[in-house]
């Protein structure tokens, strides 16, 4: 599809576990190496067959999905790109949710949208923008009211992008209503998120 509609750069998160075979820690560990010699064939194939050049991979609070801590991450990427180092593969890189900070694994420390957008900064040039309370993954709107509750503030993220000395980045809303919720709420809410972002880029 990605080919199909013209463009070179796909993505998401790319797997889990069951929770049977995420105890068991044999099992747990064929899964995971086969996992990464269908994600070298994949890469393999997107960029040979399909001419894609990027693939972005999201990183999940959840533990049986991957990897929770930053280092985890910057090493899991570069495990991947250092697999098949001089062959014809597509580019493995992060995409950067901003909620995606909160798994109970992750250190205290680092529980921080701002820590992870300035250590990644030579990993991650894609950012997800959701507002969340910092406890849960909860891709709420920027409204009124949830940005009083929320600790993805737009001045902090813009400085924080700043100090990580990112030349390029492209940032995305991505958010998530309720599927019963009013349409007009949804598209209310989805203006107001534009316009909270908007007058900090016009800036």
């Amino acid at each position: 599809m990605t080919n199909y509609l013209g463009v070179n750069t796909t993505g998401g998160p790319i797997g889990g576990l069951d929770i049977r075979s995420f105890k068991d820690s044999e099992l747990r560990s064929r899964l995971e190496e086969s996992a990464l010699e269908s994600l070298d064939y994949l890469l393999a194939v997107a960029k040979q067959r399909y001419g894609i050049q990027t693939f972005l991979w999201e990183q999940t609070p959840v533990r049986r999905e991957g990897v929770v801590t930053v280092q985890e991450s910057i090493d899991f990427l570069n495990s991947i790109n250092q697999r098949s180092a001089g062959e014809e593969r597509t580019r493995f890189e992060l995409c950067l949710d901003l909620g995606h900070f909160t798994s109970e694994e992750t250190p205290q420390s680092e529980r921080d949208p701002y820590y992870w957008i300035e250590r990644t900064a030579d990993a991650a040039n894609i950012i997800h923008l959701q507002q969340t309370d910092g406890r849960l993954d909860r891709h709420w709107p920027f409204t009124k009211e949830k940005n009083a509750g929320g600790v993805i503030h737009l001045d902090k993220v813009m400085d924080s992008l700043r100090k990580s000395g990112r030349r390029k980045v492209q940032l995305f809303l991505e958010i998530g209503h309720p599927f019963e919720e009013r349409d007009d709420k949804v598209y209310s809410e989805l203006e107001d998120s534009v316009e909270y972002w908007r007058r900090v880029l016009e800036r």
